[in-house]
């Protein structure tokens, strides 16, 4: 069935395909039948642009890495790490082996403080 007789327009990649380095790999999609209706989103962030993304934008459609979604990742998971919620639990407490730079982190469950 062609992907214009679909009424779902958004595609996603969810694979790790057409990451660098094995920029040339894309999912296995019927690429003519994407049109301007369609939105494509790559999770994958390295390349840009991915075969994936390169193929829909030839065919009209809009499309988006996940670089954003990276973003927005990192900028939630600082706020959990860095601020206390409400009930002055953090959701897991992350212990730094003292006096020994880029040691790990050891995560244990929920502790009060």
């Amino acid at each position: 069935m062609l992907l214009s007789c679909v009424p779902h327009t958004l595609i996603i990649n969810t694979t790790p395909l057409g990451m660098y380095p094995k920029i040339e790999d894309c999912p296995a999609l019927p690429y003519e039948a994407i049109g301007p209706l369609h939105y494509l989103f790559d999770l994958v962030y390295n390349p840009s642009e991915t075969l994936f993304l390169q193929k829909g934008a030839a065919r009209g459609a809009v499309t988006e890495n996940g670089y954003e979604m990276l973003i927005g990742q990192a900028e939630e998971s600082w706020r959990i790490w860095n601020a206390e919620n409400a009930t002055g639990v953090l959701p897991r407490r992350a212990i730094i082996r003292p006096g020994v730079k880029n040691a790990g982190i050891f995560l244990w469950r929920s502790i009060a403080f």
